[in-house]
């Protein structure tokens, strides 16, 4: 299954976004790596895992970030340091090997899950396995 960086209709409306090349594809060793020590962010990488194991069929391993990873990511972070986050505001980067979820609180981090299914295809929310 693949997140293209392509033209899309996200609500909320972001304030800014910069499109660039590349594709990251769901894969079956496909890892949500999260923030170490925060079990709301745990929980947050498992529903996000158990929405994307449904149509997919892949078993998403929620772990905690204590190295970069070798393979295919989805990075969720808690950042209260960063400027550029605003006060319910957050990040939100896809690379062909990556994809980086980060906000000031929990709360908006899940909110973002919701913006990156937004991204998928739309049999991301079938309730059966899905080819592709």
């Amino acid at each position: 299954m693949k997140i293209e960086n392509y033209p899309a209709t996200i609500i909320p409306k972001p304030l800014s976004v910069v499109y660039s090349r590349g594709t990251f594809q769901l894969v079956p060793k496909t890892s949500i790596q999260v923030d170490i020590g925060n079990p709301e962010v745990y929980q947050i990488g498992e529903f996000l895992a158990d929405i994307l194991a449904i149509p997919t069929g892949f078993p998403f391993r929620v772990m905690e970030a204590t190295q970069p990873a070798a393979q295919k990511q989805i990075r969720l972070t808690i950042n209260n340091d960063d400027p550029n986050l605003e006060e319910e505001g957050y990040s939100l980067s896809v690379t062909p090997l990556r994809i980086v979820l980060k906000a000031k609180e929990p709360a908006d981090l899940f909110e973002q899950t919701q913006t990156l299914c937004q991204l998928l295809p739309p049999f991301i929310e079938k309730s059966k396995i899905q080819k592709g």
